[in-house]
């Protein structure tokens, strides 16, 4: 990967979060009200495979900074937590996910026997933000169906 792009690649998945989180718990800390913020992490910033060199980067380094950014902002009343999600096909992903090659590679890894889908991610953001998650805090919730806990992914081609 060329420096541009890894560069690139740290602003939008690491940069931006941190100004955005951090606007937020300053209008959160001048109105004087709580917050809750979830950042979009991923399964890569635990555990990655070939060529992803600054995704894996820079979604442990979002996870490193969930966790600083609930102690600093807690006192404050602003929770912040992570959603890592393993594979989920969306649009740029979806054709190539659900290639049979592709689909007998992946689907086979995982424990659970199926991708995650939007609704999944969708449904965990909701109890992130939910008062069934009050007392959570500097936590990186993964939805993989089991595939960090399976050890390894498959093979990249």
């Amino acid at each position: 990967m060329q420096g541009r792009a890894f560069q690139e690649t740290l602003a939008i998945n690491l940069q931006a979060p941190y100004l955005l989180s951090t606007a937020y718990a300053t209008a959160c800390q001048n109105a004087r009200l709580p917050g809750n913020i979830v950042n979009n992490s991923s399964i890569h910033g635990q555990a990655t495979c070939e060529w992803f060199g600054a995704y894996a980067a820079s979604k442990a380094g979002l996870d490193a900074l969930t966790k600083v950014q609930a102690v600093e902002w807690g006192k404050l009343g602003i929770r912040v937590n992570s959603l890592a999600p393993g594979v989920v096909p969306v649009e740029r992903t979806f054709d190539i996910l659900n290639e049979p090659k592709m689909q007998k590679k992946w689907l086979s890894a995982m424990p659970s026997g199926r991708y995650g889908t939007v609704e999944d991610m969708g449904l965990a953001t909701a109890f992130l933000l939910s008062k069934a998650s009050e007392w959570m805090t500097g936590s990186v919730l993964t939805l993989d169906g089991g595939l960090i806990a399976r050890g390894h992914y498959p093979y990249r081609d």
